[in-house]
């Protein structure tokens, strides 16, 4: 699972700050045109299921050197922020609640997915237990209509609240929700994202 791009070009600040800009990153101009799906970006951790087994993110980051056996998602570290994501077994004592996760759910396939629950990553989808989200299966309903795709409508649909339309099935209430994000999808492998806070808008909530 490689690091996306964020959708619209950032413009860093000497602070480490950054502001969003209306231009799109080249190589993701397919998501404005509608080809892809866009999808919900759950906050939790990222996990991957590989053959049955389970397998936890690392970022070998700033230097770091990658634990033994680990499996590198990219070839290099990225030139611009320096992440270098790994897969590595989800078998160390800070792994328990992605464990957790994963035993609450049955037959899982193979794929990565999200670990969100009240144990991690501070539970910023406010689950009551540990479960795992699949990536790429909560879709909205602006799956090719280019004239949902645009910087203002973006911004505007992770301004407010889902409606009904779009409740979570792991969960009794199917009143308005917040999303973290957007990731868009496209058939080749290609993905991309957007995040609240990449517009400034508080999260989480």
């Amino acid at each position: 699972m490689k690091k996306m791009p964020c959708l619209f070009v950032r413009k860093f600040h000497g602070d480490g700050t950054f502001t969003i800009t209306e231009q799109v990153t080249p190589g993701c101009e397919w998501a404005l045109a509608g080809e892809g799906v866009a999808t919900r970006k759950w906050d939790g951790t990222a996990v991957l299921v590989k053959g049955g087994v389970l397998y936890a993110r690392y970022d070998a980051k700033k230097g770091k050197t990658p634990p033994t056996g680990a499996i590198p998602c990219t070839d290099v570290p990225d030139p611009v922020t320096g992440h270098w994501p790994h897969w590595v077994l989800a078998n160390r004592d800070q792994d328990h609640w992605i464990q957790q996760a994963h035993g609450m759910c049955c037959d899982v396939p193979d794929g990565t997915y999200e670990a969100i629950g009240p144990k991690i990553n501070g539970n910023a989808e406010g689950y009551e237990q540990h479960v795992l989200k699949r990536h790429g299966d909560a879709r909205t309903d602006n799956r090719t209509r280019t004239w949902l795709r645009s910087f203002r409508w973006i911004r505007d649909f992770l301004s407010g609240p889902r409606a009904t339309r779009y409740a979570d099935p792991d969960r009794e209430a199917t009143g308005p929700q917040y999303w973290e994000g957007i990731v868009f999808h496209h058939p080749d492998g290609r993905m991309c994202k957007i995040r609240r806070d990449d517009f400034g808008l508080p999260w989480p909530l």
